[in-house]
């Protein structure tokens, strides 16, 4: 991840700061490197904001926001469960959305699928 990073910018790939929030997602729940996952954000930030990309913007705050709980608390409950739901919402089969959803319930968030296929995932900022 770190060769292909080098070889990105925002400005040749606007969106090229998922790759940046991809490796944030694999340092916090693999790794569990929290450090490492706070700077992936924190560039993802940087990336975002340099960005031409229509939903920079939104992605540059989440990312802020995510790095900050990680500041605060490393052990961050709704880090962790929004890092998990991603993987959710990106899962490309059975498998993975399974082990998504038992991982964001273990740290006590509730995944919902409404009747058009629409997943939400919902948790209480207390529960950190």
């Amino acid at each position: 991840m770190e060769q292909g990073i080098s070889k990105l910018s925002p400005e040749t790939i606007p969106t090229s700061y998922f790759v940046w929030r991809h490796k944030a997602t694999d340092e916090l729940l693999f790794t569990r490197d929290t450090q490492a996952a706070k700077n992936s954000y924190e560039m993802a930030a940087d990336w975002a904001e340099r960005s031409s990309d229509p939903d920079s913007d939104l992605i540059a705050e989440l990312s802020r926001q995510t790095a900050s709980f990680l500041a605060t608390d490393p052990n961050s409950k709704p880090a962790q469960i929004s890092a998990w739901a991603q993987i959710l919402l990106r899962a490309t089969d059975n498998a993975i959305a399974e082990a998504a959803t038992e991982q964001i319930e273990a740290l006590g968030g509730t995944v919902l699928l409404a009747e058009d296929g629409q997943v939400t995932v919902r948790y209480t900022a207390d529960d950190r």
